[in-house]
């Protein structure tokens, strides 16, 4: 395996951040200080925080979650007719 060591990267430009045109891979047990910003799908085994700060989330109200128990769990052949 090559491996590259290095204390900075610079873009060809030197005017903003890095591409790396086919992706980067972060090896376990690694650790990134600072800010992050990713633009696309993140994905983990596990996330680690309380989740306080996270927005844009879909909430699920009591009467959705009734309705689709309803509507996905309903059998037509075995429901009382009234």
């Amino acid at each position: 395996m090559t491996r590259l060591i290095v204390n900075n990267l610079t873009n060809l430009n030197q005017n903003g951040p890095v591409s790396f045109l086919n992706g980067v891979n972060v090896a376990a047990g690694s650790t990134i200080g600072g800010d992050v910003s990713i633009t696309g799908v993140c994905t983990a085994v596990s996330f680690t925080g309380d989740g306080s700060a996270l927005t844009s989330l879909p909430v699920a109200t009591i009467s959705l979650v009734v309705g689709y128990k309803f509507l996905f769990s309903f059998d037509e052949c075995n429901s009382p007719r009234t």
